[in-house]
Order: C-alpha cells, then sequence, then structure tokens
C-alpha cells in the first residue's frame, strides 16, 4: 500500500507565509482605494442659481449688459434716495408688487479698477467700512466675498429695513469694473429673501460688460475668507431715507 504524498513543515510554513503576504497586499489595496475621497466642491458650484429668461437691458452707455431670471420682468425704475451716491440704472420684479425686486446701480469707484480673485479680501474690508459709515449703522455690516461662475467677483451682504411700520430685508451684491462700482439690491418682505437668492445670483453671474477695459486681476488674494455665505444679515440701530416711495426708513433693532 502507498504511503501518501506528504509536504515538509518548511514548506507549509513557507506557503502559508506567501498567502499571508499576498492577503495583507490585497487588503491594503482595498483600503487606499476606500481612503480615496473627492474633492471638496467649491462653493461657487454648491450656490443655487436660477436660470435666465431674458435680457433687463443695457446700461452705463453700455458698459453693462443685464440679464432677467425666469419669471422676472422690468419694473418702473426708482429715483435714488437724496442721501444715495448711486445712479439707478433698472428694476425688476416678479409681478406687479414692489417686493421681491431688484434694483441695478452704479457709481464711480477709482479705488479698484476691475475685481479678481487676489482684490477681494481687501475690497470687502473697505466696503464694510463704508457701508456702515453710509448706512449710520452702529456695528459694522458684516460683508462677505462672492464668487460665482462665469467669473463674478465681489461681495454680498444683507440687513433689515422698516419701512411704513414693515420690516423688508435687503440683500445686495456689489462689483467693480473699470473702476464703476455696480450694486444689485433685492428688496424682499421680511423672512422670504432666501426665496429670491437664487435670482439675485443669477443676475450677478449672467453680468456682461462689453466695453470692458480693465482685465480682472489674476492670483489669490484671500484663501482664508470665504467665497459666499449664505447667512450675512446684519440689523442696526437706524438709518432714515429721503427715497420719495418711503416716508420713513429705519434699521431694526432687532437681531436675525
Amino acid at each position: 500500500m502507498s504511503r501518501p504524498l506528504t509536504m515538509p513543515r518548511t514548506l507549509w510554513a513557507f506557503l502559508a507565509c506567501c498567502g499571508l503576504v499576498a492577503a495583507g497586499a490585497g487588503c491594503n489595496r482595498s483600503s487606499d482605494a476606500d481612503d480615496e475621497t473627492p474633492k471638496k466642491t467649491s462653493k461657487k458650484d454648491d450656490l443655487k442659481i436660477s436660470p435666465l429668461a431674458g435680457k433687463l437691458g443695457t446700461f452705463d452707455e453700455g458698459r453693462i449688459e443685464v440679464p432677467l431670471p425666469k419669471n422676472w420682468k422690468e419694473s418702473v425704475n426708482e429715483e435714488p434716495a437724496d442721501n444715495d451716491p448711486n445712479e439707478n440704472l433698472g428694476r425688476m420684479n416678479t409681478g406687479s408688487q414692489r417686493a421681491p425686486g431688484i434694483l441695478v446701480k452704479v457709481r464711480e469707484y477709482p479705488d479698484f479698477k476691475t475685481l479678481g480673485e487676489s482684490d477681494l479680501r481687501k475690497f470687502v474690508r473697505k466696503r464694510a467700512d463704508e457701508i456702515t459709515k453710509e448706512r449710520g449703522f452702529k456695528k459694522k455690516l458684516d460683508v462677505k466675498q462672492l464668487n460665482l461662475k462665469g467669473g463674478f467677483n465681489g461681495c454680498v451682504y444683507g440687513y433689515t429695513v422698516n419701512i411704513g411700520g414693515k420690516k423688508f430685508d435687503r440683500l445686495t451684491v456689489e462689483t467693480v469694473v473699470d473702476s464703476r462700482l455696480y450694486t444689485l439690491e433685492l428688496f424682499a418682505v421680511k423672512g422670504l429673501r432666501e426665496e429670491s437668492r437664487p435670482d439675485l445670483y443669477a443676475v450677478a453671474a449672467g453680468l456682461k460688460f462689453p466695453k470692458m477695459i480693465n482685465k480682472p486681476s489674476r492670483g489669490r488674494g484671500a484663501d482664508d475668507e470665504e467665497e459666499a455665505t449664505d447667512e450675512e444679515s446684519e440689523d442696526a440701530d437706524s438709518e432714515k431715507s429721503a427715497d420719495k416711495e418711503k416716508d420713513d426708513e429705519e434699521m431694526s433693532d432687532e437681531e436675525e
């Protein structure tokens, strides 16, 4: 009777070690794949932006083309308040009511040429100081930088006003092109501002400047700043306006 084949113990040990090594290598490959995580999506890609559906018009002697978000239309322009240094270029809304509405403004702004990412930190800080003084706020307004698809570089800030005993929200986006400060000001019923934020951002992202002379500066200058924010409301103590449509306008003391 033949004896069963046997394998030396040393050979068994050798094969076992090889198996462990192979298994270990396989585990390592699996772990590496599991650890791979997708790159973080930039905040500008996360922001909700409404679709566009037309053009409000070309303003400022052909320097700026302003688009219309879907379901918005041109409305009667407003005269600026006596203490407002801006020129009102045009206005849009969604229906017969004043709110929600977006007002387009412009003024000379020699401090910057055309905003690029490297300018934003300085621009945001400067505007925070200027707006606080212009509006007569007792505490500094929270201004954030805003970057949108299409190359928009600017800032965003918001606050609440009292008009005729009713509260309204304002959300404002600004940029500078060829030393001109362009402002988009959303006016909404208190608590309904966020419904129109994607529309405001759509207008900003869709702005065109056919006569632009100075291209945006290159490079990064605001690595430690937020690209955009959904929480930049600020109430202050008091502000009075000579706007023809408003008898009295005061900033709310209530924190949002």
